[in-house]
């Protein structure tokens, strides 16, 4: 069939994290966790995709209104590394999903993935904001 696309089943859940406070004219909020390997469960999960959504986007005439998305690695003494650094979150498209990182990044027991902000005091305030985290479970052992 031409111009036909196989598509392929998709093991992967999204979840929608709320995050108002961290885009609020003063925001209360500067670092929030979007995902957690849990410990002790015997999973490895995948971090797939982080993206964002407003219904109104934060602007800020004088200040930075950028994140950075880390990885919080657990077995390595917490070292943080970035996925993205200096996100700029003003200029984004309100009422749709605004792609933040797409790729493939493994999570070991005990790592996170947080956005840390760098937002002071927006002159139009974030509303509605949230983060859409795309995840899969790549292996569950049996207890």
């Amino acid at each position: 069939m031409s111009g036909s696309k196989d598509l392929q089943q998709s093991n992967i859940t999204y979840i929608t994290v709320p995050a108002e406070p961290m885009f609020e004219t003063s925001p209360t909020w500067a670092e929030l966790t979007l995902l957690a390997c849990p410990d002790n469960e015997g999973v490895r999960l995948a971090l797939r995709s982080v993206g964002v959504v407003f219904h109104v986007v934060p602007v800020d005439g004088s200040n930075n209104v950028m994140a950075d998305l880390e990885v919080v690695d657990d077995s390595d003494g917490d070292a943080v590394t970035n996925l993205v650094a200096a996100f700029d979150f003003e200029g984004l498209t309100a009422r749709v999903y605004n792609e933040v990182w797409r790729g493939k990044h493994i999570l070991d027991p005990g790592d996170t993935v947080n956005v840390e902000a760098d937002i002071t005091t927006p002159d139009t305030a974030g509303a509605g904001a949230a983060f859409i985290v795309g995840y899969e479970v790549l292996e569950r052992m049996a207890e």
